[in-house]
């Protein structure tokens, strides 16, 4: 669980970036919620 709340607090700046419109950082946030461990 604890590397999965690492994940999300990199997560949320990159989902910052994508709203100011960098557009390529998508892959990037599919691919690391993909990886989650934690059931939701």
């Amino acid at each position: 669980m604890a590397c999965d709340a690492d994940k999300l607090e990199c997560l949320v700046p990159v989902v910052e970036y994508r709203e100011h419109g960098y557009s390529l950082t998508q892959n990037w946030i599919v691919t690391s919620l993909a990886s989650l461990k934690t059931p939701r």
